[in-house]
């Protein structure tokens, strides 16, 4: 009996042996093989239209970590050309890259934060709080006895939308912010501490006192740095 493994290994070499047109790898883009839609994400050079665009932020959720990985990477890459940027910027695609955002694979979510459109970090500045602030109510219903797992999930979702925030900051206004990073500085991760310092670090305003003081007290590095 041939593995699974072997017949993947022996399709994306059959893959890779070949041309593929552009049509033809956005129909691999359709397919339900790990194999072929990562093959033809990695592939795809361009972008022709408004629903292949659409199709290709699809992949971002709902799919298996590969997949979504190779989908961040190159949406890092297209967003680099205004014109496959235009074919991409739409709040169906932006709500789908929130959601990348906040993905349990780390670079997933790096990928995200690079790119650099001007709608897209719009979109995030009107969306991330409200997006936080379900992290937040979700987490305030954990219990100790929950698996580690589904608590591990919730920080790190919270990790990179507060990493989202800060750069986004300069087109939120701070004074929206002050419930939502108080409420992050109680959090014990020192991970959410960190990324709370980072963000009140650049806010001056006397408004974040208060947390700054509460931040203060935790003595990992990570945090102290921002605040010295």
């Amino acid at each position: 009996m041939v593995s699974n493994n072997n017949t993947n290994f022996e399709r994306a070499l059959e893959l890779s042996e070949n041309h593929f047109s552009y049509t033809q790898l956005i129909d691999l883009l359709k397919s339900q093989s790990i194999v072929e839609k990562q093959f033809a994400i990695l592939n795809l050079e361009e972008l022709k239209s408004v629903s292949d665009g659409e199709l290709l932020c699809s992949n971002l959720t709902g799919q298996d970590g590969k997949i979504r990985e190779a989908v961040s990477f190159k949406l890092s890459e297209l967003f680099q050309n205004e014109t496959w940027a235009r074919l991409l910027a739409n709040d169906k695609n932006f709500e789908k890259m929130l959601d990348g955002l906040m993905d349990i694979n780390g670079n997933v979510c790096r990928n995200i934060l690079e790119i650099d459109n001007k709608e897209f970090l719009e979109y995030l500045a009107k969306n991330l709080i409200k997006r936080i602030k379900v992290i937040l109510e979700d987490i305030s219903k954990l219990k100790i006895d929950d698996k580690q797992y589904v608590i591990s999930k919730r920080n790190f979702q919270l990790y990179w939308a507060l990493e989202g925030l800060y750069k986004v900051l300069n087109l939120i206004n701070p004074h929206t912010l002050k419930d939502i990073l108080l409420t992050c500085a109680k959090i014990e991760d020192y991970t959410i501490k960190e990324k709370t310092a980072k963000i009140v670090s650049v806010l001056e305003t006397k408004d974040f006192d208060e947390i700054k003081a509460i931040l203060k007290q935790n003595a990992n590095y990570y945090v102290e740095r921002y605040l010295k």
